[in-house]
């Protein structure tokens, strides 16, 4: 079952208890739908499991188990096929890769902070030590980069400078592009204009010639009924 929380709250526990009636090892999700930049996936699952409190009596608390957000290969067709309409042609590759790139260091970021507090919080004694975290910890660390080395500060330089001038180059062809857009549209309004003025003058010099012979029609009857009299 799911939460759109974006928190745990108190009764969620007792809701999650009426599911095992019907379920022995339910699962609690809540879902992040109010997040507008969401690092990471906007889930977070729970299963319940049974602590003693300090009074030495047993309660229901929630413990947070790993998820991941799957679909079937049918499934992922029909989402494509969806969102193919939908795209935002606005946005290049290169913007939609930097910004993929910009999300995933401030999870990065996000989640070494949260490891920064959890070890902050064992050294204060308020949790104690587990040999499986820490182990973990020493695991994620260990796969880290070291990134002293010249070369690899120089490799990152001149990938980060490609980068730019990646950047720089699609933001100069996007600004020409709307210029030379903005450029034909003044043209094709002015030609518009234009024809409009022609048009409108030979409407009103045919409308002068027609009145002009129809005047010339009158005086010669005028002339005609003068020489019968």
């Amino acid at each position: 079952w799911y939460s759109s929380g974006p928190k745990i709250k108190k009764n969620d526990i007792e809701i999650h208890e009426k599911f095992r009636e019907y379920n022995t090892n339910p699962v609690f999700v809540v879902i992040k739908v109010q997040e507008n930049e969401t690092l990471g996936i906007p889930t977070e699952s729970y299963c319940s499991v049974d602590e003693v409190n300090e009074e030495g009596q047993l309660e229901k608390n929630f413990v947070h188990i790993p998820s991941s957000i799957d679909a079937s290969e049918a499934e992922q067709v029909g989402v494509e096929h969806l969102l193919r309409d939908i795209k935002n042609v606005s946005i290049g590759d290169l913007s939609k890769h930097i910004s993929d790139k910009v999300l995933g260091l401030k999870a990065l970021n996000a989640k070494i902070i949260e490891m920064k507090e959890y070890l902050d919080d064992v050294l204060d004694e308020k949790y104690p030590v587990n040999t499986e975290i820490i182990e973990n910890l020493q695991d994620i660390f260990n796969l880290m980069p070291n990134l002293d080395f010249d070369s690899i500060i120089q490799s990152f330089s001149v990938k980060t400078n490609d980068y730019m001038h990646m950047t720089y180059v699609c933001s100069l062809i996007r600004a020409c592009i709307g210029v030379h857009n903005l450029i034909n549209n003044k043209v094709a309004i002015i030609e518009r204009e234009r024809a409009l003025l022609e048009e409108e003058e030979k409407r009103k010099k045919a409308k002068k010639e027609l009145e002009q012979k129809e005047k010339e029609n009158d005086q010669a009857s005028q002339k005609d009924v003068e020489m019968k009299d």
